[in-house]
């Protein structure tokens, strides 16, 4: 499946089928985008649907499938950085926020480290004075 062409995400279309009985396409296949508005973020939820006879469609006439189906090329990758959205701001402050607590703990663990050795050491030495007396 495709990644939506509505919205910026790079989740992939949903392929489903019709339940409904009373819809008079009970069985027919669809797409859709099944991204929801995320709580604290400015996404909104995406309202993409195609029946799957229209998709199939679209991707021969946009040549990323040829007549069997079988796709032509790779298409919709997901992009190595994605552009953030106004919401998006708080997220990267929060994780800046854990780097920067997470390089402390590392230099932390290191001081202890280097604490414990040198506990260690002194300790032997206190031991080997007891012993040669």
């Amino acid at each position: 499946m495709t990644r939506c062409r509505d919205c910026t995400r790079a989740a992939p279309l949903k392929r489903l089928v019709t339940i409904k009985e009373d819809s008079g396409n009970f069985g027919r296949e669809f797409v859709k985008c099944e991204i929801k508005a995320e709580l604290g973020k400015n996404l909104k939820k995406c309202n993409h649907f195609e029946w799957i006879d229209q998709y199939v469609e679209r991707l021969q006439g946009e040549g990323i499938t040829d007549l069997r189906g079988y796709a032509t090329r790779e298409i919709n990758q997901a992009p190595a950085v994605e552009k953030f959205s106004t919401g998006d701001g708080e997220l990267i402050g929060e994780l800046n926020k854990l780097n920067k607590h997470l390089r402390q703990m590392v230099c932390l663990k290191k001081q202890a480290v280097v604490i414990n050795a040198t506990f260690v050491i002194s300790l032997r030495s206190v031991y080997l004075q007891l012993i040669s007396r």
